[in-house]
């Protein structure tokens, strides 16, 4: 049994040292740690052996799970530290593992997936193919953190394959629900519920193992709450409310997991609110903020809130839906919750009319410093990952470098040396080549993309003039000969005014048919729907003094929309314009288009003198945007009064 000495008397043995680390256990928390704190003392004053880190790991996690966590990184320091001492890899692993999990709770997922990135390949080396899933599971998960969904599903299948022992079942569960939460993500609803059913079934497997009954009971539960989630995204909400129900089920639930408690209440409201079923809705709510408050789930109370404004504006009062949104919106950007903020901005340019232009500009800004932060982030995991394959592959390298270095010195070998430095010259020169073709590659594709443009535009201003010429020598001319005709005809020549009369019709058909081939040249399935808005927009600036805004979601996938929707879109926003240059005296008009599931949003409205609608409704601009909304089976709202400007809002279905 392994020992070590104090003061070259007292003899510690780890076996009693581990009992007494055990015992702690059943203190409270400074007692706890104050022998803690005495025990890791005596074993560093040890020489350094593998018992010696053992001891470590187990002072480690009584102080991780009494959240003494910075004690706990110092002894996982200095566990590691003699871990390289004594040469042990496997503990070496350990190491890099809790200090993963130390960073983990901070959260710095940077660093802890650093950490784990050593632990694995570590475990991968000494050929441990069940701490190298674990460890891929890990990473997976931090991926998963940050959105980068179809990276950690590709990197929890992968840890399935390591964990095939049979005394890996839990971890298996657990790879089953990543892959499961990453496809909810990317909307592969069907594959997620295949993976969701595969790991209520490992649960089973569990309990056939002799796993603890009530620990399954709640894992249960927490699977049910993202199968109801999952049922929420794809709007089937009597599906997730029965989800959610089950799983509130589970009993003493409110006290071993107050925070799935809370969760569950406040989706279950979500899916009635949904269901436009109030009764007991406003309890749930408040019950799970309560909860949440009580224990500190920052996130959690965000998503209360917002959930809380939603119902009250299903309720119409409108007035403290607006305010819960503004609690919820302030508490995210402290938690910096990019998601949340999103939400709630988008609430509020809706809802709060009253600073409906402040909140679009809000929600820009943040939209974009969000998106910009999104690919700092998986920029820097994705370096994070290359520096450490890098470090690894300079270190294999330094060992072949070694090598040499002692067979040359063994035999002399000062020419193999020479050797060995003129292959590293000549594969340098190979990757400058290398690089040298690459960039001459990149020029050339630049060089056809600008001339592949240069000749689409070409080819548009052709077939713009051409159409230009077909309105002046077919219809213009035309039209000018029927009027000067019907001007010299007197009224009792019928059957030459019919004749009149079908050749109008006959000029009215080309100009139908004109205006198509011009609608279909300008929105090509190639063409950016936002530069052309824009570039329209620009052009007006000026006609009326009225500062043009305009902001369309980049998450819109505009080669899905259908060419009917964009056309009448543009015009509409056309009519809009000149609605506002020539009637409203405004100074500013905002245009936003933002993505509400597989329907469009459109909102126009300016900070003019507004109109009384059942006056001015029947005037030809406003005649001509609801045609137009109608015959792309769109839904227009339009208000405004005298004074206080003019709001166009239009829902239409973006695809066929």
């Amino acid at each position: 049994m392994a020992s070590c000495k104090k003061d070259g008397n007292a003899v510690y043995r780890s076996s009693a040292i581990s009992e007494k680390i055990k015992s702690t256990a059943l203190m409270d928390e400074s007692h706890r740690n104050r022998v803690l704190d005495s025990i890791f003392e005596s074993i560093i004053k040890c020489e350094p052996d593998t018992s010696k880190t053992n001891l470590l790991f187990k002072v480690a996690g009584s102080y991780y799970n009494s959240g003494s966590y910075e004690k706990y990184r110092n002894v996982c320091d200095h566990a590691l530290e003699f871990s390289y001492e004594v040469g042990d890899s496997l503990s070496i692993a350990k190491s890099l593992q809790y200090l993963g999990d130390y960073h983990e709770t901070k959260p710095q997922l940077d660093s802890a997936l650093l950490y784990y990135i050593k632990s694995e390949k570590v475990y991968r080396k000494v050929r441990d193919s069940l701490n190298t899933g674990k460890l891929q599971l890990y990473k997976a998960g931090i991926l998963y953190d940050i959105g980068g969904y179809a990276e950690s599903e590709v990197l929890t299948i992968d840890a399935l394959g390591f964990l095939k022992t049979k005394n890996s079942t839990r971890l298996r569960y657990e790879c089953y629900v990543q892959v499961a939460l990453s496809l909810k993500e990317l909307e592969n609803y069907e594959k997620s519920l295949h993976y969701f059913d595969t790991a209520l079934k490992t649960l089973e497997s569990l309990k056939m193992e002799g796993y603890d009954e009530y620990k399954i009971l709640l894992s249960k539960a927490s699977c049910y709450n993202n199968i109801g989630q999952l049922f929420l995204k794809k709007q089937e909400y009597y599906n997730a409310k029965s989800y959610f129900e089950a799983a509130l089920e589970t009993p003493t639930i409110i006290k071993r997991r107050p925070a799935l408690y809370a969760m569950l209440l406040n989706n279950l409201a979500a899916a009635k609110i949904s269901l436009h079923d109030y009764d007991n809705v406003e309890k749930l709510l408040f019950e799970s903020l309560n909860v949440r408050e009580a224990q500190g789930l920052k996130l959690g109370i965000v998503a209360s809130k917002l959930n809380i404004a939603e119902f009250y504006l299903q309720n119409g009062d409108t007035l403290k839906a607006v305010n819960y949104t503004k609690d919820g919106y302030f508490l995210a950007k402290q938690i910096d919750s990019n998601y949340d903020i999103l939400k709630a901005l988008t609430f509020l340019v809706q809802h709060d009319k009253r600073n409906t232009g402040y909140y679009t500009k809000l929600y820009i800004t943040s939209s974009k410093e969000i998106y910009e932060f999104q690919i700092r982030t998986r920029n820097k995991f994705g370096r994070i990952a290359y520096e450490s394959d890098l470090t690894d592959q300079e270190n294999k390298i330094l060992k072949k470098k070694n090598i040499y270095i002692v067979i040359c010195a063994v035999i002399g070998g000062i020419l193999l040396f020479a050797l060995l430095i003129i292959h590293k010259l000549n594969s340098r020169r190979k990757e400058l080549l290398y690089q040298q073709e690459q960039q001459n590659s990149n020029e050339k594709i630049y060089t056809l993309l600008l001339t592949q443009k240069s000749s689409a535009n070409d080819a548009r201003n052709k077939e713009r003039k051409r159409i230009a010429m077909d309105l002046h020598d077919r219809v213009v001319n035309r039209v000018f000969t029927t009027r000067f005709n019907l001007m010299q005809l007197g009224l009792d020549n019928e059957t030459k005014k019919n004749e009149l009369i079908e050749e109008l019709e006959s000029t009215e058909e080309d100009i139908r048919q004109i205006s198509h081939d011009l609608s279909k040249n300008i929105f090509a399935d190639a063409t950016d729907f936002y530069e052309i808005t824009r570039s329209y927009l620009d052009s007006q600036q000026f006609e009326g003094k009225v500062v043009f805004e305009l902001f369309i979601d980049k998450y819109i996938d505009w080669s899905v929309v259908i060419i009917e929707v964009k056309i009448n879109l543009y015009s509409i926003i056309q009519e809009a314009v000149k609605n506002v240059i020539k009637h409203s005296g405004a100074s500013m008009c905002n245009i936003a288009i933002f993505s509400e599931s597989i329907n469009l949003k459109i909102r126009i409205w300016d900070n003019g003198k507004g109109f009384t609608i059942k006056k001015q409704f029947g005037g030809i601009g406003l005649r001509n945007i609801e045609e137009r909304v109608k015959s792309i089976s769109g839904q227009l709202n339009i208000t405004s009064s005298i004074g206080n400007g003019t709001t166009i809002d239009i829902h239409v279905k973006s695809s066929a």
